[in-house]
């Protein structure tokens, strides 16, 4: 077995061994099963004395095994004489005939002449059985319509809207029908067809609400009976779903679901799942690894197999393998035929490209906005970017459209996701970006920029220039924006008087990541050279030219610099970039936000403050402290504020930190962040705040909260860390408190000791108490820690998150 096969099946081992299993009654209920049927089989078949042994065995089936539709499928044939129950068992040998002539079509052209002949002899027998007393046969048959309807709007391109919609409404129609039939007869099992068939007819309408609903009862249905296969149907229709929402986490769910009963050696459909999100991941070599180790031998998979390997080579840019194996499909359709433009593109044939895509004919939505982005990289290859921005605008108002459409819903199911961050990517917003930039727009680029990463914050509100300037001219060196692709960046700086300058960055997502991973191991290893080194490779790389020369040359380090931070950079320790051998910290004063907030920059609230809330130092169930370097700190803050309100162990409860939550005070918290299963959330991490007796506080609970608190200290472990979702950014405690309305957050970015929290948290207060403003706060106990000697891992940590 291959390591990346490995690593997939330990990530997914913990949620196959919580799953339900049936495994120890599976050999007895597959036995009692297969007598059930057998019985109702030779019953229906004029056998009229088995109906004891029929009866007794649909009670064992709803006693022992929880089947009780057993009892209602013997209740039905009971209730038939045994005219009827030959009658129908003659209907039924018909629809199996029917069946049969369907499963031996081998080829398309059969296939194209048989459907529209079977299509007829079963509504014949549909209308022969249905008034009947046993109408079973008539719901098989038209299960068996909508079946041939659905493959025939999947294969038949060439429909008319009417035509289609005329299709589309038969096929549902047929399906509810058969649906309801086998309902009236008490039959669970042969409802999964119709079920799962309602789910595709709505994903080929375009309704995922009704998609999803089909998907999910059919799923339900599914563990209900034990059928294993509709179950994974259903599942990967609810995958695909989740996928064109850009929920990533609802698509790991079901495969860790999926995997409770399927292995990738079995389920290529899980195999394939997983080399995408690995290539989304930006890991194409163990996508590669992957695929070569979990080849289907299914005919059919293979062609789709062969499809994403090749999609593995072009990120590794092995274009030849790519265009060899591609060939080797060589299937010719709209898909291709994108591929094929990107494999022009890496190889930097603009002419190769746009032959490719002026080909390029499917209605699919995602295929038309991957075209756009495409045409649009073509020619800013080509040194059009006037063009390229007209076909990187229309990509991306496509996906905003779809966006919109998809916002409600994420509302009412509390999910994150992204259309740009997973659907469309951020590099299509690069690529926009650079040919504004191109252009001579960088103001606006940046603009483009932050309204496509800052919609969460801003509630899906519009950014202009207008904005991006307002904002910069309310700190002494402007602010910094960034927007990272998956193959490169870019970043603008906004000076305070509006003027912008922007910096291509040819490095990959992955190459910018790995660039924090390690600067940020450097830090926490205090290997000072080599996180000098790192900061000043980064510091030229990432930080545009005017700003450095800026900064080098202002008079003061108390001067303001607001980074809006995303992607990977969101993980960076900016304050430790490098200008001409000097930290960044030592020219000016950083503060952050994971986006452009709504609306003009606010003033500090007016008026004298709130006395400080100050909690944590939680004590287990035995009253013993669970953080023993809390208790100090707490001590030490409250001796600064004298009037500050006290919740320590013993009143550290849930209501306590609500309240202090809510009031429109100060607020700092000491204690432990832990992931908890309780918190486990649709949108948030699921981590919480540790309380009394070991109770967790989840980030999820602020979403119902309002939090006016103009600073909110968290001296909790990477406390900064969440969920990370792609234009979206880390989605934890940090951006639950933000979202809730708390203004500025001093937050650590990696787990820090006990000892330094206690150590870094009294200083930032004394230099608050001395009137300095929040970032500037938290620059002077970092410099005081780092006089004293501390190591780099104890102050380099600590972040201020918030507009000041």
């Amino acid at each position: 077995m291959g390591t990346c096969k490995r690593i997939f099946l330990a990530c997914l081992a913990a949620a196959t061994a919580a799953a339900p299993s049936h495994a120890a009654d599976d050999e007895a209920y597959e036995r009692d099963y297969r007598r059930f049927g057998s019985l109702l089989e030779r019953f229906r078949g004029g056998e009229d004395d088995l109906l004891a042994e029929l009866r007794a065995a649909a009670e064992r089936m709803a006693g022992v095994h929880g089947r009780d539709d057993a009892r209602a499928v013997a209740d039905h044939y009971a209730r038939l004489d045994a005219a009827q129950r030959r009658r129908g068992w003659e209907e039924y040998e018909c629809f199996l005939a029917l069946r049969e002539r369907l499963r031996t079509a081998s080829d398309e052209h059969t296939w194209t002449e048989l459907r529209p002949v079977l299509l007829t002899e079963l509504r014949e027998l549909a209308e022969r059985a249905g008034p009947a007393a046993d109408f079973v046969p008539a719901a098989r048959a038209l299960s068996l319509c909508a079946r041939i309807e659905a493959r025939e709007l999947e294969a038949r391109a060439g429909l008319s809207p009417a035509e289609r919609g005329a299709l589309l409404a038969r096929a549902a129609a047929d399906s509810r029908a058969a649906a309801a039939g086998f309902a009236r007869a008490g039959q669970r099992t042969p409802q999964l067809e119709p079920r799962w068939l309602l789910g595709r007819l709505a994903l080929l309408d375009g309704d995922a609400a009704g998609a999803r609903e089909a998907f999910e009862v059919c799923r339900r249905i599914a563990v209900e009976v034990r059928n294993d296969d509709f179950r994974q149907h259903a599942l990967l229709g609810l995958v695909r779903l989740a996928r064109e929402a850009g929920d990533t986490a609802g698509v790991d769910r079901l495969l860790a679901e999926l995997a409770t009963f399927r292995s990738v050696e079995d389920c290529w459909p899980l195999a394939r799942e997983h080399a995408l999100r690995l290539l989304h991941d930006d890991a194409p070599e163990q996508a590669r690894e992957f695929l070569l180790d979990a080849a289907p031998g299914d005919p059919r998979e293979r062609e789709d197999w062969s499809r994403c390997v090749v999609l593995a080579d072009l990120r590794l840019g092995e274009l030849e393998g790519a265009r060899a194996r591609l060939q080797a499909v060589g299937r010719g359709d709209d898909a291709e035929r994108l591929t094929r433009a990107a494999i022009e593109l890496a190889a930097g044939s603009a002419a190769g490209a746009l032959a490719e895509l002026d080909a390029h004919e499917s209605v699919d939505a995602h295929e038309r906005m991957v075209a756009l982005s495409l045409r649009g990289e073509a020619l800013l290859l080509d040194e059009r970017p006037a063009e390229a921005l007209t076909s990187l605008l229309a990509a991306l108002t496509a996906a905003d459209r779809f966006e919109a459409r998809l916002a409600r819903q994420r509302v009412l199911e509390g999910t994150a996701s992204s259309v740009f961050g997973e659907r469309l990517g951020l590099h299509t917003v690069v690529l926009a970006a650079r040919a504004l930039a191109r252009l001579g727009r960088p103001l606006e680029a940046a603009a483009l920029a932050e309204e496509h990463q800052s919609r969460a914050s801003r509630g899906r509100r519009a950014v202009s220039a207008a904005d991006l300037a307002a904002w910069a001219a309310a700190y002494e060196h402007g602010l910094l924006t960034w927007v990272v692709g998956a193959d490169d960046a870019l970043c603008v700086w906004v000076a305070p008087d509006g003027t912008a300058e922007s910096l291509a960055i040819p490095r990959s997502r992955r190459e910018i990541a790995r660039g924090v991973r390690r600067l940020r191991e450097a830090i926490v290893t205090d290997d000072a050279p080599r996180r000098a080194a790192l900061g000043e490779e980064l510091g030229r790389a990432l930080l545009p030219a005017g700003l450095r020369r800026r900064l080098r040359t202002s008079r003061g380090a108390d001067g303001r610099l607001l980074a809006l931070v995303h992607g990977p950079l969101e993980r960076l320790p900016l304050e430790s970039l490098s200008i001409s051998g000097r930290d960044l910290e030592r020219l000016a004063a950083p503060l952050f936000l994971p986006g452009l907030p709504a609306g003009p920059p606010a003033t500090p609230p007016a008026g004298p403050a709130q006395p400080w809330r100050l909690l944590g130092d939680p004590l287990d169930g035995a009253g013993r402290p669970l953080l023993p370097a809390a208790a100090g700190e707490l001590a030490a803050v409250a001796a600064l504020h004298p009037d500050a309100l006290l919740s320590p162990g013993g009143a550290f409860h849930r209501q306590a930190l609500i309240e202090a939550f809510s009031s429109g005070a100060p607020v700092h918290v000491a204690t432990h962040l832990v992931t908890s299963t309780v918190c486990v959330d649709g949108r948030l991490a699921p981590v919480g705040l540790v309380l009394d007796g070991g109770d967790v506080f989840c980030a999820a609970e602020l979403v119902d909260l309002r939090v006016p608190s103009p600073l909110v200290v968290l001296s909790a472990c990477a406390s900064a860390e969440g969920r990370f979702v792609d234009a979206e950014g880390l989605l934890g405690l940090a951006r639950a408190l933000l979202d809730a309305g708390a203004r500025n957050l001093l937050v650590t970015l990696w787990p820090v000791t006990d000892t330094a929290a206690a150590a870094f948290t009294p200083l930032f207060h004394e230099a608050l108490c001395a009137g300095a403003p929040p970032a500037l706060a938290a620059r002077d106990a970092r410099r005081a820690l780092r006089k004293a000697g501390r190591p780099a891992a104890d102050w380099a940590a600590f972040r201020l998150l918030g507009p000041d």
